[in-house]
């Protein structure tokens, strides 16, 4: 499942209510969820951004940014 970042799990500073039960259900169930956004950050930044928001490493399987991209 691909999930956009900001406005969808986060609003730049905490995740959003519901958040994290969403993403802990999608694991639950083997759901993998790649977490996609047009920041400008490369791919770790943004993976670190989430986790020390909450969420947790193992719930999403990594993190794709437009600053990964253009990077490349």
């Amino acid at each position: 499942m691909l999930i956009d970042q900001f406005g969808v799990i986060h609003d730049g500073q905490t995740h959003y209510p519901g958040t994290a039960q969403v993403l802990t259900e999608l694991h639950r169930i083997g759901m993998p969820v790649a977490v996609m956004t047009n920041s400008g950050k490369r791919a770790e930044s943004n993976r670190q951004r989430l986790v020390k928001m909450g969420v947790p490493r193992d719930h999403f399987v990594d993190a794709v940014s437009s600053g990964e991209v253009a990077f490349s």
